[in-house]
């Protein structure tokens, strides 16, 4: 066989695989949408048409109509709930970010006595299952008088041992170089943290605020726990009591969690290539 004959069989064996891998990867993509879409197709059709049998996915036009999102912010205050997820989850978000980048950048760049035994610590608080944590942090938050505050929402979750760690690894790509010209040019550690190594971290920094924008958003459980009053309800707690009450409007019901899960989408959308850069490099050192 040719040299030629080799390089053709070569290319079209590489060809072959990129298409199988599209194909593999365009079905999950159309795994993970359709929830998604369904969910969205209930919420623009009447009640009626959700249930039927065979299942009609797209609406049609005759029946398509936004009375369901009406009729949503009429029944409940939800625009009170997503006012509530808003506040908890930017405030969250600026607490985690402030919080872990500077114990990530400590654990990376400072030398101290017992770094190593408090990384490891960290590490090892990611095997404790939030259920076995829910308990005592329940009595911390009760016996601080915030129960059924907006502290209660925010406060305890703002460190977490996964961003940390993963900014941590992010800022130990970073060349040591550019500290120590730093250093010489006369600024101290808050300033090059600030002016030096956050700018170069932004990829890291909004992966981090990514997932913790995600995990504040979606929180249901802790909610429900320290939130006694309707007024402090979030989106997702609201949607749980809201659906109890109307089971039987499945419109109504797919128009909360239609507008629920529009602001992850959105973030991870506009974000996305911080994310991916956020990932790649995360695992990287120089």
């Amino acid at each position: 066989m040719s040299e030629a004959q080799l390089k053709w069989g070569r290319t079209g064996t590489r060809v072959g695989f990129q298409l199988l891998t599209y194909l593999l990867l365009s079905l999950c993509a159309v795994i993970f949408i359709f929830p998604f879409l369904w969910m969205l197709s209930g919420s623009l059709k009447p009640a009626g048409q959700i249930m039927r049998f065979p299942p009609v996915i797209l609406p049609e036009l005759s029946t398509l109509s936004f009375n369901s999102y009406a009729r949503l912010f009429q029944a409940v205050p939800f625009a009170r709930w997503l006012l509530n997820s808003a506040i908890v989850s930017i405030s969250w978000v600026c607490g985690a970010l402030l919080v872990n980048s500077m114990a990530g950048y400590a654990l990376s760049r400072l030398r101290f006595r017992g770094r190593d035994m408090v990384l490891m610590i960290f590490i090892m608080t990611l095997m404790i299952p939030f259920q076995i944590v829910m308990i005592p942090a329940f009595i911390i938050t009760n016996w601080l008088r915030w129960v059924d505050t907006y502290l209660a929402l925010i406060i305890p979750w703002i460190p977490n041992a996964f961003s940390i760690y993963f900014l941590r690894q992010y800022f130990l790509t970073i060349p040591r170089e550019l500290e120590e010209a730093a250093i010489l040019d006369g600024l101290n550690k808050m300033q090059i943290f600030y002016r030096i190594i956050t700018p170069l971290a932004i990829p890291a920094i909004v992966t981090i605020g990514i997932m913790t924008f995600m995990w504040a958003w979606d929180d249901f459980l802790w909610a429900l726990i320290v939130t006694r009053s309707k007024e402090l309800w979030v989106v997702q707690l609201g949607i749980a009591n809201f659906f109890g009450q109307y089971m039987n409007a499945w419109d109504v019901v797919m128009a909360g969690a239609t507008i629920a899960a529009l602001p992850t989408y959105l973030l991870f959308l506009l974000l996305q290539r911080y994310y991916v850069q956020g990932v790649a490099l995360s695992g990287m050192k120089s």
